[in-house]
């Protein structure tokens, strides 16, 4: 299975670029429709697992947590008629037009948008990114803490992934799943090893409890669950 990119624009909001443009609350979610994966959180895993599968990838030696949201490339089966089909919605999904990007300078980041969807960042309706002085919105504001506060969860979801991978504790994801009375193979994510887990020593169940790595590796193994729901929704879509 190939993790899915898009070909959205990514441009940093700029003062006199976005000066008179205005934030519009996200309710099509189209702009999803062909993501099969979607990057998630450690912090995130327990209000993800009663709705989503959780699994891993692998990109340059490093694991990296994903929903799977769709069985074949290009396919999200959580969006219909360009509504979101579950009372949670995941955080990357909920963040978007926006985003963080490196800059030039050591340890800065840029706030950037998806310049692709005129629909949520326009000059006609919404709140203005913008004050007339030239600095932020306080909605604009509250999207920067937000952005930044990912930041933080995606650097502590790395040290949670390296940490399990230092330990051994990933194992392929290889499974068949019946569509329309054909069988596809699962395969190339990974998952936690539960019976390796169980099997670890006491002192090393402490540095997960202390390392606050239990709750998100519990709540991924739960989440595994879901892919039946996956399969059941997708044979009722076909």
């Amino acid at each position: 299975m190939k993790r899915v990119s898009t070909t959205n624009i990514i441009i940093p909001i700029d003062r006199i670029k976005h000066k008179n443009k205005k934030i519009k609350s996200v309710k099509n979610f189209d702009f999803a429709k062909n993501m099969n994966l979607i990057h998630s959180f450690a912090h995130e895993f327990p209000k993800l697992s009663p709705f989503y599968p959780i699994i891993f990838f692998k990109d340059d030696k490093e694991f990296k947590p994903f929903i799977l949201s769709g069985l074949i490339k290009n396919e999200n089966l959580f969006v219909k008629d360009s509504f979101w089909c579950e009372s949670y919605i995941p955080l990357m999904i909920r963040k978007y037009p926006f985003n963080l990007m490196y800059s030039n300078e050591e340890d800065k980041y840029l706030v950037c948008v998806d310049n692709s969807y005129d629909e949520y960042l326009n000059n006609k309706e919404g709140v203005n990114v913008f004050l007339e002085d030239g600095n932020l919105s306080k909605k604009m504001k509250k999207i920067v803490e937000n952005l930044d506060e990912m930041k933080k969860m995606d650097d502590f979801t790395k040290n949670f992934c390296k940490h399990l991978k230092n330990k051994d504790m990933f194992i392929p994801l290889n499974i068949n799943i019946k569509i329309a009375e054909e069988f596809k193979s699962l395969n190339g994510a990974y998952i936690i090893n539960e019976q390796r887990l169980n099997n670890i020593s006491e002192k090393e169940f402490l540095s997960l409890r202390n390392e606050d790595y239990l709750t998100a590796i519990y709540a991924h193994l739960n989440s595994l669950a879901q892919i039946e729901k996956l399969i059941k929704l997708k044979n009722e879509y076909n």
